[in-house]
């Protein structure tokens, strides 16, 4: 059932106030839906939700922790679930819930924007940085209106300036899966401007970040969930150079048994070197002036370079079976990040007959992606070889795990307190009879 907007504001918070909490609770999960759509974002009803925080109700509270769109409701919940209420798990499901609010106003908290050290919520996401669960550190940095936080995780900043190098990798591995990554809320009034900040961000981590085998496995990840068409280019040929060179020359040591390179995830390359590829095509256009320069050839000597020209050129059929002679999987995976091949409808077709099953889920993906930006793309694939692939998006299997594993923590504190509330209303009825009969 959908959020009633035809009703009066009025009426509605008259009724909810009224109502049962568990009525309460199910009609905030169609409310936070609604404000979720993005176009009713802000059009939170500030009056409704401070109505219903008044009936200080704990499931009424869980629910408006999820689903308010107030700042002040929003952090008055959290505070003092953070002071503690007397009951843990209730607490720590209420802060879950706020954390990973959806529907909150952007920015609602201001949670990381102060660079005041002595400011509270500062210091609240430094606490969590620092010290936060792993389901804490999940609601708040998978969360796409906490997109804001990103850029200063990955450059280290702010809130996040204190944490040990291992900390802060398995924060980066929980941002890498953060929605709002390829979320670009550009207008004609005016450029995203947190997308900008992101994606500059990711560029300074590439040319930063300490070359060891756990960065290489958390870089891989986070590039691998970038949208093409959000990606800055690089400023010369010597910066590509240098972003590439500094992953290749880095000591990188084995972590097979056999003393091996690690083999990658889409191909017969190292780890690292399958990296490389992918950051080459993803940034293997630059910027010089105002001409856009392709970094690569499809005979450059250097596979890197060729995966900067599979990523970023134009390329026809004929092109695609040279790639694909020389190079199999490395090709395809550089390809499927390549908005011109997949945009055209016979290239497509060709690179479709080269999509093995590991890198199935890449591409449906990728036609998503290129589907939110050009309504008439199909996502459905064009060719028999790929005609019973699915074409919806499923969560990576660490991913739903963790989700459940949150979803579940809300869930058992809602259950405990439904049941709790008709104890009370049978509690209340007993007492109304016995007081009755001895009337």
């Amino acid at each position: 059932m959908a959020w009633d907007i035809t009703t009066s504001s009025h009426i509605t918070r008259e009724r909810l106030k009224l109502s049962t909490p568990e009525v309460v609770y199910r009609e905030l999960d169609e409310y936070g839906q609604y404000l979720a759509t993005g176009v009713s974002r802000w059009n939170s009803d500030d009056a409704l939700e401070n109505a219903l925080l008044q009936r200080n109700d704990r499931l009424i509270n869980l629910g408006l922790a999820k689903n308010a769109g107030s700042q002040s409701v929003i952090k008055l919940l959290y505070s003092q679930s953070l002071a503690g209420t007397g009951d843990n798990e209730y607490d720590y499901a209420v802060r879950l819930a706020c954390l990973a609010n959806l529907t909150a106003p952007l920015g609602a908290w201001g949670l990381g924007e102060s660079s005041d050290s002595d400011d509270w919520e500062f210091l609240e996401v430094r606490r969590l940085a620092c010290s936060g669960s792993s389901d804490e550190l999940l609601a708040m940095l998978r969360n796409p209106a906490r997109r804001y936080l990103l850029p200063k995780l990955f450059e280290r900043a702010g809130p996040f300036d204190t944490v040990d190098e291992k900390r802060w990798l398995h924060l980066l591995r929980f941002a890498s899966g953060n929605p709002g990554l390829t979320i670009d809320d550009s207008t004609i009034a005016g450029p995203d401007f947190i997308n900008w900040d992101i994606n500059k961000a990711i560029i300074r981590l590439l040319q930063t970040a300490m070359v060891t085998s756990n960065s290489i496995n958390v870089l891989h990840d986070l590039l691998m969930n970038l949208d093409p068409a959000n990606t800055r280019m690089l400023g010369s040929r010597e910066e590509f150079s240098e972003l590439i060179n500094r992953w290749k020359l880095g000591d990188i040591p084995s972590t097979s048994d056999s003393g091996k390179r690690v083999e990658g995830y889409y191909s017969t390359c190292t780890l690292e070197e399958e990296l490389q590829c992918v950051m080459a095509a993803l940034y293997g256009s630059i910027s010089e002036g105002k001409a856009i320069t392709a970094m690569g050839s499809l005979d450059a000597p250097e596979l890197a370079f060729r995966c900067a020209y599979y990523g970023r050129e134009k390329m026809n059929a004929a092109e695609i079976q040279e790639a694909w002679s020389k190079d199999k999987a490395i090709f395809v995976l550089a390809a499927l990040f390549n908005n011109q091949i997949l945009l055209n409808p016979d290239s497509r077709r060709e690179l479709e007959g080269y999509v093995s099953h590991e890198l199935q889920h890449l591409y449906v993906k990728r036609c998503t992606q290129l589907h939110a930006h050009y309504k008439w793309f199909s996502v459905s694939p064009v060719t028999e070889e790929l005609k019973d692939v699915k074409t919806e998006v499923a969560p990576r299997v660490v991913d739903a795990e963790m989700i459940e594993r949150l979803a579940k923590r809300i869930v058992a504190v809602e259950e405990k307190l439904v049941a709790t509330s008709k104890q009370i209303w049978w509690v209340a009825v007993i007492l109304g009879a016995i007081m009755f009969y001895h009337r």
